[in-house]
């Protein structure tokens, strides 16, 4: 929730079994505090509360101009983080406003700056080794045989005729992100009692991810035609589990805009209090 309500799921959400929100769209440097509700069915957010809530409390009654830069970087991995925020308000006896802008973008860490964290083989550090049996350049099958391929590094063939390979270099710990966000907030007390508010918010976020080239199991249906000069066996050849390592390693590039508006009123009557609103985003 965003100031105890709603907030629309990511669109990146992969149905209702998968759904989440993004909390980066949500400008850090507007956050006042966050709420954490572990139990369900709360009085205080109904519905909204039937696995608990985090409640996310932007800041409100700002009065004044504050401007945050900062940079860090590390020695070693090649890393680096810069951030910037403006946020400006004012208040008065019947009115409030405020404006936040925040921007941050860091660049990517990839595994294999980080020692073992960048190899799937974990066992020369006393765990197991996970690296993948789609290996390059994989085994094949000869009239129904499995046979590994020659050209298999010697460290990666197994036993079971599977050739290995070790995706752990490929992977980011950190992502390379750029994000850029505005929220506006502003209430209106009026000669009745009654108040009325308006927020607004825009975020744009991009990033850029990477993996292990793709993997590919025995139903991907390859073969290698007899015909092909490679091809010793003079026969077609069926390919089992492969890594398309000639292809490259896999990239996401991901953007995506949130907007939101949220616009209602709110009063008290004797010792009742009430508001209703209307919202988008």
């Amino acid at each position: 929730l965003i100031n105890g309500r709603r907030v629309a799921i990511s669109a990146f959400a992969e149905g209702i079994t998968n759904s989440f929100v993004d909390i980066n769209s949500i400008p850090v440097s507007a956050i006042e505090r966050i709420d954490i509700l572990k139990a369900g069915a709360s009085a205080i957010y109904g519905s909204d509360a039937v696995a608990g809530v985090v409640n996310v409390i932007l800041k409100k009654d700002i009065d004044g101009v504050e401007v945050n830069l900062g940079y860090g970087g590390t020695d070693g991995p090649n890393y680096e983080e810069t951030t910037a925020s403006i946020v400006w308000g004012t208040t008065s006896a019947k009115s409030s406003a405020s404006v936040i802008i925040d921007y941050f973008k860091n660049t990517s860490l990839s595994s294999n700056e980080m020692g073992r964290l960048g190899t799937a083989n974990q066992s020369p550090y006393g765990g197991e080794d996970f690296r993948s049996s789609r290996g390059f350049p994989g085994y094949f099958y000869v009239d129904g045989v499995k046979t590994i391929d020659p050209a298999c590094p010697a460290e990666n063939a197994t036993s079971s005729g599977s050739c290995l390979f070790d995706y752990g270099p490929f992977g980011y710990i950190a992502p390379a992100s750029e994000r850029v966000g505005a929220i506006s907030q502003f209430e209106y007390r009026f000669d009745n009692g009654i108040t009325g508010f308006l927020e607004m918010a825009v975020q744009h976020n991009s990033s850029i991810a990477a993996g292990a080239p793709t993997p590919l199991d025995e139903d991907a249906g390859l073969t290698v035609p007899g015909s092909h000069p490679n091809n010793p066996f003079g026969q077609d050849i069926e390919i089992g589990r492969y890594r398309t390592v000639d292809a490259g390693a896999r990239q996401w590039d991901i953007e995506s805009d949130t907007l939101r508006f949220v616009a209602g009123l709110k009063g008290e009557i004797n010792d009742w209090s009430w508001e209703t609103a209307v919202q988008k985003g």
